[in-house]
């Protein structure tokens, strides 16, 4: 799941513009990161972005590892998320939603990510996302349960 906000999207010249990106990655056995922060630069008149600066957290929101080493310029294939993000970034597409299908595992990241920042019922939403997913999984049970009682309390 790649997240952004569209209103840190910044013009760096007339045909280039900027963003940061959010991605959660599928956990898997031994994985040192659970999700990058990256900025991307898009030039739109020659449909090519590259990386300016990347930062991996582990699990515990702790930085894994840094770099603000800037990627050469790449052709951005058709199709592909690079594609996509291009058109949101450059052709200021609207919703980004169509784009990937959260599973329950990114949905319950989300909910946590909602929850340390005290937004509760964004962290319910993201963990009921991430239930329906998932109806056996203990862990989004309780998350919901948790959820609905600060939501409960004045």
């Amino acid at each position: 799941m790649v997240l952004y906000n569209r209103e840190r999207i910044s013009e760096v010249t007339p045909s280039i513009k900027r963003a940061w990106f959010k991605t959660y990655l599928k956990p898997k056995p031994n994985e040192k990161y659970r999700y990058t922060i990256e900025q991307h630069d898009f030039n739109c008149s020659t449909s090519e972005s590259r990386i300016v600066h990347v930062v991996r957290y582990r699990q515990n929101g702790t930085v894994y590892q840094e770099s603000s080493e800037i990627t050469p310029w790449a052709t951005i294939v058709p199709d592909t998320i690079s594609d996509e993000l291009f058109q949101i970034i450059c052709k200021n597409r609207q919703s980004y939603e169509d784009i990937l299908e959260e599973d329950g595992q990114q949905s319950f990241a989300k909910g946590q990510d909602y929850e340390k920042q005290g937004d509760y019922p964004k962290a319910l939403e993201s963990y009921q996302r991430a239930l329906k997913d998932d109806p056996s999984n203990l862990t989004y049970k309780l998350a919901v349960s948790r959820m609905q009682t600060k939501r409960a309390k004045p």
